[in-house]
């Protein structure tokens, strides 16, 4: 539907595009009960105030919260976040941001290597470690 303020929620993550810097997009969340998979759409408008509009999705990412959004051209990523079971989703979803039919497709399982978190060995990582013992 459309109308005003989005239905109450925490931990939810949300992004701005840059072509069109008074729309933007707010996915899942936590509403006290449950985590979300909803895709709102949103106009800011400072004259009457906020039209929000509920985007059906399909394959969408399971409902999370904390999880991070983020807009790349013209693709929105949703990655990561709290599934109810995992301790993190380890995973990437995309759709078309100007052309929103809240069709996401999975990008990828896992955090790359290149960005997962090292742990520390004393002052060393557990890489540079492996490295020196090669």
């Amino acid at each position: 539907g459309a109308g005003g303020a989005p239905p109450p929620r925490a931990q939810h993550a949300g992004a701005i595009l840059p072509s069109k810097p008074n729309h933007g997009f707010i996915f899942g969340g936590y509403d006290g009960g449950r985590n979300l998979q909803d895709l709102l759409v949103f106009k800011l408008d400072f004259q009457g105030g906020p039209a929000i509009r509920d985007v059906p999705c399909g394959p969408a990412p399971e409902a999370r919260c904390r999880h991070s959004a983020h807009i790349i051209g013209s693709q929105l990523f949703v990655l990561g976040g709290y599934n109810g079971t995992l301790p993190w989703a380890p995973d990437v979803y995309c759709t078309d941001s100007e052309d929103v039919a809240g069709l996401f497709g999975k990008l990828a399982a896992g955090v790359p290597k290149s960005i997962a978190p090292k742990k520390k060995t004393n002052e060393r990582t557990q890489d540079e470690a492996a490295e020196e013992a090669e």
